[in-house]
């Protein structure tokens, strides 16, 4: 289990992949397993509409970009926001 020692936020990304609900979770897993990364659940709505939850101290939003780009996915960062009360 990781420990989470800095300030929460959340940032939203926009894949630009066609993936299938099975490549989503899989990708999903991916993130949550790398240092800092909290969550990350796609949008019921949009299914290119990715939002990560991580910890500030230890990642950023264009780290993710960066992970997403090693593993091939082309994505853009939509917004990063700090999560109110953490």
């Amino acid at each position: 289990m990781q420990q989470y020692t800095g300030k929460l936020k959340k940032s939203e990304l926009n894949l630009r992949e066609h993936l299938s609900v099975l490549e989503r979770d899989w990708l999903s897993a991916c993130l949550v397993s790398n240092v800092g990364v909290k969550g990350a659940i796609y949008s019921d709505k949009d299914p290119h509409h990715l939002v990560v939850e991580y910890d500030s101290n230890l990642t950023n939003g264009p780290d993710l970009l960066d992970i997403l780009y090693r593993w091939g996915l082309r994505a853009e960062l939509r917004t990063t926001v700090r999560l109110r009360g953490r």
